[in-house]
């Protein structure tokens, strides 16, 4: 844990990345990984449906304007698919599902003909997890002892999910999808004087979209098969509106001067903008439960659940902010012992509130 007043608001270790830059000369590589059930695990679950993993890229650096503007990009892409976890009739019964075979057909026969529902893959089924990610960096060298750095880091991800357990068999229509997408763009400043003094400003603006669709769009529909467990179909509870994006500005500046032989000194402010939005709406769509098939099939559900909106809406917004002021000298005493002190303000702001709801006054 570094003792410096320049890093806030962790307790753990600290870790700094250096990326590569481009140079004069230009330089590259490429890589390609492969792997598939053949080198893993000889069991059924990595037997029962499609399992491999690709994972490659590049990465090529070099000049634009010879000691004077250099580029370095990085792109990687992965391919995933890997077995849905959890049994299902047919997989081997070790450890049991929680519905026959006969049981399974029987529901989807069910939504299928009395409601005009496709309940989704009763059988093996695959989750996917690609990836695409992508560093992008230019190197500027300018006047007066500066240099300029614009960096982005981009990624997108998907993470389909579903899941089986021996006492609830989901089918395919219950999956969901986790997707992600950040994108971080940030310029530094780097700038030297003679008298050993230097002066670094970051300016950075980050987007994170989050987003997390059910496999259906109609409600869920879970049917109790008595001592075994349950059945469950349509979307996912807590995936019926279920997103937050979020964009984050940075403004940083760090100014250090020698001060005699044995003095440095540090000031500087860390800033950070927040606006946030959130929408988490469980059982918009509506969950049913049925006490048995023979109920689901005359339309007879023993509870409904929904999730209603009261005039505010499912959407949470909000903008907030963090400021930070520090100062630190460096006090080196001799050449076994110097000393680190220093002082730092952090000041957590949100300027948003929550909407008035009248409903709640009137209770």
């Amino acid at each position: 844990s570094p003792f410096d007043v320049r890093q806030g608001n962790f307790t753990g270790a600290l870790i700094n990345a250096v990326t590569k830059s481009g140079t004069n000369e230009f330089h590259g590589s490429a890589y390609y990984y492969f792997r598939n059930q053949n080198l893993a695990a000889d069991v059924p679950l990595l037997r029962a449906s499609a399992f491999q993993q690709k994972q490659y890229g590049f990465s090529l650096g070099g000049p634009i304007v010879k000691d004077k503007i250099h580029f370095f990009v990085a792109p990687e892409w992965q391919s995933e698919a890997y077995p849905a976890p959890g049994p299902y009739p047919g997989s081997g019964g070790n450890p049991p599902s929680a519905a026959d075979q006969a049981t399974v057909q029987r529901m989807t026969d069910i939504l299928k003909n009395t409601y005009g529902l496709d309940a989704g893959a009763a059988g093996a089924v695959s989750n996917n997890n690609p990836l695409t990610n992508l560093f992008a960096r230019l190197d500027f060298v300018l006047p007066y002892n500066s240099r300029l750095v614009i960096r982005d880091n981009y990624g997108k991800a998907e993470l389909d999910t579903l899941f089986r357990t021996i006492t609830s068999f989901r089918f395919g229509s219950n999956a969901y999808s986790f997707n992600n997408k950040k994108n971080a763009v940030v310029a530094q400043l780097f700038t030297n004087w003679n008298n050993g003094a230097n002066n670094e400003l970051f300016v950075g603006y980050t987007t994170i979209r989050d987003n997390r669709p059910p496999n259906a769009n109609y409600p869920s529909i879970t049917v109790n098969t008595g001592i075994t467990g349950t059945l469950i179909a349509g979307a996912e509870v807590n995936s019926q509106g279920n997103s937050l994006n979020q964009d984050i500005f940075e403004l940083t500046d760090n100014f250090t001067i020698p001060i005699g032989a044995k003095h440095r000194l540090s000031v500087g402010t860390h800033n950070e903008f927040y606006k946030i939005s959130n929408v988490f709406a469980r059982d918009s769509w509506g969950a049913y439960t049925f006490a048995s098939l023979d109920s689901l099939e005359a339309g007879n559900p023993n509870s409904y659940t929904i999730g209603l909106n009261l005039g505010a809406g499912f959407v949470s917004k909000f903008n907030a902010a963090a400021y930070s002021v520090y100062a630190e000298d460096q006090w080196t005493i001799n050449q076994r012992f110097n000393i680190l002190y220093g002082i730092r303000a952090d000041i957590p702001t949100i300027s948003s509130r929550p909407p008035m709801n009248p409903l709640i006054e009137s209770i």
